[in-house]
């Protein structure tokens, strides 16, 4: 089972990154593993992802992707994977956005956060993005994983 709350705080360069969006991977035993957007992180870093929210987005990629996607929770991997946002990582998602809206049912402001979380990365310029996690209640791991801002 999911964790009930997942915090997440990311850090450019050992300082808190306010706005910054983090990628949180739910490897799968079958099928295609998912991938949420969490964020964006407050003026310490910080940022909440519950159960629900994880849930609600697998069973909108999974409606949306009937063949590529099977059910998150009982076919889950057993763990979750944090990762900070890059550059990269954002333009990749709002090229995504492109291509799938309006028919996709993103959250409300999802493209605004990513507009902002790279004018957060162009702003600080970090060079490297770290994420801390804590999970509370569920069955399952969140790892925390870092990355290189370049």
């Amino acid at each position: 089972m999911f964790p009930e709350l997942i915090r997440i705080r990311i850090l450019a360069d050992g300082r808190p990154l306010a706005g910054a969006l983090a990628s949180v991977h739910v490897p799968m035993k079958v099928k295609n593993g998912f991938t949420f957007i969490a964020g964006p992180t407050d003026a310490e870093g910080r940022c909440t992802v519950t159960r629900e929210q994880l849930l609600t987005q697998a069973r909108a990629d999974r409606e949306f992707f009937i063949m590529d996607y099977a059910d998150a929770e009982s076919q889950n991997g057993g763990y979750l994977m944090v990762t900070p946002m890059t550059r990269g990582d954002i333009a990749r998602a709002i090229s995504a956005f492109e291509t799938y809206f309006p028919n996709y049912p993103y959250p409300e402001g999802y493209i605004d956060a990513l507009r902002r979380a790279d004018q957060a990365l162009v702003a600080t310029n970090p060079h490297n993005l770290d994420s801390e996690t804590e999970e509370i209640g569920g069955a399952i791991a969140v790892y925390a994983t870092s990355t290189v801002a370049g």
